[in-house]
């Protein structure tokens, strides 16, 4: 199954960009920003699409709307705790509605392999390793930078502005690395996977650990098995790779809620 060289390729791509969300969405969930990550999502797709109906580069596109999502959010997050929910629903659904016009107005991405919602990681290329390979190393190197500030700021913002932190800075840093991270994988996994991998690897680990260490690690590690579980069942049973991999997410999570019931 593996020594197809297209096989191999899905894996490392599923695998870099599986294991970057698990990691990032450890933030998304200790900042309770669950749907605004959603949200980036879908502004990350409407890029893409607005680039190819105009022929220019979809991923500078795809991360130019995100950066501007991220600032809006950014922006609303200094006035309120939160964003207000009905407002990134209305963001939500205009973008995925108009990603969706777009797409529908080019026929072209359908016929290249594009899907928005599901992905198709069967369509990648070694040149989508080096992408991503580059888009993890520079995500790295700012959490290795800022990783106890991007900790504090997530875990207790309150304490961390009390005591000088610049709070707003890197929570912005923060955000734009999230950012980054949804509008390279979204084109090659789809949104779905995006936000999947950033949400139900973490809330497994949070059944399972404490040490937000342990948390971070596992999650990690867990989101690159079901990578491998996910793209080894859709090559065998002919099913789209995106939504296997979600779906042994959720196998995983179910076990997960069995043990924290039973270590109780």
């Amino acid at each position: 199954m593996f020594e197809d060289s297209f096989m191999q390729v899905a894996l490392i791509v599923g695998t870099l960009a599986a294991g970057l969300c698990a990691y990032l969405g450890n933030f998304i969930l200790l900042k309770k920003m669950t749907f605004i990550s959603i949200a980036l999502a879908e502004i990350a797709a409407l890029g893409v699409a607005l680039g190819f109906l105009l022929n220019i580069s979809p991923n500078t596109v795809s991360l130019m709307a995100t950066i501007l999502g991220i600032l809006f959010f950014w922006f609303r997050s200094k006035k309120l705790t939160t964003p207000h929910e009905s407002i990134i629903g209305l963001i939500y659904a205009v973008s995925a509605a108009l990603g969706i016009l777009l797409i529908a107005r080019n026929p072209l991405m359908e016929s290249t392999g594009i899907d928005l919602i599901s992905g198709n990681l069967l369509y990648c290329n070694y040149a989508d390793i080096w992408n991503m390979v580059i888009i993890v190393i520079i995500i790295s190197i700012v959490h290795i930078i800022f990783y106890k500030e991007f900790i504090f700021i997530s875990f207790d913002r309150e304490t961390a502005q009390a005591e000088g932190l610049k709070t707003g800075f890197y929570d912005f840093v923060l955000m734009l690395t999230i950012g980054l991270c949804i509008s390279f994988c979204m084109k090659l996994t789809g949104v779905l996977f995006v936000f999947a991998s950033m949400i139900i690897p973490g809330l497994i680990t949070l059944n399972l650990f404490k040490k937000v260490s342990y948390i971070i690690f596992s999650s990690i590690i867990i989101a690159a098995i079901c990578v491998v579980l996910g793209i080894s069942a859709s090559y065998k049973f002919d099913l789209p790779t995106s939504p296997s991999i979600i779906c042994f997410y959720g196998i995983f999570y179910l076990f997960s809620q069995i043990g924290k019931k039973l270590s109780i």
